[in-house]
């Protein structure tokens, strides 16, 4: 493994059009045969996009394995030829969390998607930002925000934020009433999106008796028409596994507990009511109750775990392992650009 830093130019005038060009070069399907799965314990590859705040410094990395160091740097030279690329040790190995008896305190949040995986969140493309022409002072830039709060950090504070992605893969098909696994079927999230825009249309469905078949789609919304155009615009893309976690990190003479809120609400410029939004999955924000957890024993081990889990990277494997959602190369490029 290495950690690659991209170093940017004071402006950047391309738009995420760009790094969705260089995302779809991640798309890396390949595991293997069978016995190089069962017996050297291949995976499939996956890689980790981070932005990061040490006392108020931005800084962008990508961690890879070293077989697509020259892949990651050709493709991104290619989109930004103004862009410094360079090998560095990884930034976590500097600051050593345990718990209480630490001089570290951290706090953390896990993402998920509020909606089913074809439901899209609100891209580049609903804020504009892939026409041409426009002046800079009449963009909006939903990554602004995160940019913002992450200059803001003080002394003494680091955030750290990482998506982790990987190409797709089919999943077993679950059933409507009880949510369990089907067994032997398989189903990927164009198929799932399928059956969305199915159940939206009700195009399946049989007439009643007198009706005529194409009255169901005239009583179709204007609401379900662009949701139906937005299912659709999004299976076009390449679909990858995802995870998002973000930490905030300080000294405990410097911790402030109020950036909670602020972690917890980073992606809420993606989210949209009638389509698809992140929500929390898991978090060390703290209990409700001092009862829930006496003396912080609890907390302090939930912290520590997801502490690991950030160092390895870790969400599609081992101990750690959490489930994955869909974010295609558009969606991903909305959240992760160099704006």
């Amino acid at each position: 493994w290495i950690m690659l830093e991209i170093k940017l130019p004071k402006e950047i005038h391309k738009s995420p059009v760009a790094t969705e060009l260089f995302l779809s070069a991640l798309y890396q399907t390949a595991q293997g045969t069978p016995l190089d799965r069962a017996w050297k314990g291949r995976v499939r590859d996956w890689f980790s996009l981070e932005m990061v705040s040490l006392e108020g410094q931005i800084k962008f990395f990508i961690r890879t394995t070293e077989t697509y160091k020259n892949v990651i740097e050709a493709q991104l030279y290619a989109q930004y030829p103004e862009i410094e690329i360079y090998e560095v040790p990884d930034y976590t190995r500097y600051v050593n969390y345990k718990g209480k008896e630490g001089d570290w305190d951290m706090l953390g949040v896990d993402f998920c998607l509020t909606k089913p995986d074809p439901y899209p969140i609100k891209t580049y493309v609903d804020y504009g930002l892939d026409k041409e022409g426009i002046k800079e002072e009449f963009k909006i830039d939903p990554m602004t925000s995160i940019i913002e709060y992450l200059g803001s950090i003080g002394k003494g504070e680091q955030v750290w934020i990482q998506i982790l992605l990987q190409a797709g893969q089919n999943r077993y098909k679950l059933t409507a009433n009880s949510g369990k696994k089907k067994a032997g079927e398989m189903s990927d999230w164009k198929d799932e999106g399928k059956e969305l825009i199915d159940k939206i249309t009700k195009r399946n469905e049989k007439p009643k008796e007198g009706e005529a078949p194409a009255f169901k789609m005239l009583m179709m919304t204007k609401g379900d028409t662009e949701i139906i155009s937005a299912i659709e615009r999004s299976m076009n893309k390449l679909g990858f596994d995802c995870g998002i976690r973000a930490l905030y990190l300080a000294k405990k003479e410097n911790f402030d507990g109020r950036n909670g809120k602020a972690i917890s609400g980073l992606l809420r410029p993606f989210t949209t009511n009638n389509l698809n939004g992140f929500k929390l999955h898991r978090n060390t924000l703290g209990f409700d109750y001092f009862w829930q957890d006496y003396k912080k024993i609890r907390l302090t081990e939930k912290r520590k775990e997801q502490f690991e889990a950030y160092k390895h990277r870790a969400w599609f494997y081992g101990e750690e392992k959490e489930k994955p959602f869909v974010l295609p190369t558009a969606e991903l490029a909305t959240i992760f650009h160099f704006p």
